[in-house]
């Protein structure tokens, strides 16, 4: 996987059956994942890696469905902030 592929691309990958595309996708944001749903939900909790944990599932299941209007970190976090929003 070409870790200098822009998030973008590597969704595009990802979409197409490159599964280590989303891999590298994880390795990028995961960390500032659950610290933005740590800081929505209370740091450190089992909720806020229930969040992250939904959100990929988010991005597996409507990857296909990223149309490119914002950028792929902003529509990740835009899933995010809803996620930790359903489970408070």
């Amino acid at each position: 996987m070409d870790s200098s592929a822009t998030d973008e691309k590597l969704l595009g990958a990802f979409v197409k059956g490159d599964r280590a595309a989303l891999g590298e996708l994880a390795r990028r944001h995961e960390r500032s994942l659950l610290g933005l749903a740590g800081g929505l939900l209370g740091g450190g909790s089992a909720a806020a890696c229930d969040a992250v944990q939904e959100t990929w599932v988010r991005v597996i299941r409507y990857g296909h469905s990223f149309n490119g209007r914002s950028s792929f970190k902003t529509w990740l976090y835009r899933i995010t902030i809803n996620r930790c929003r359903d489970l408070r």
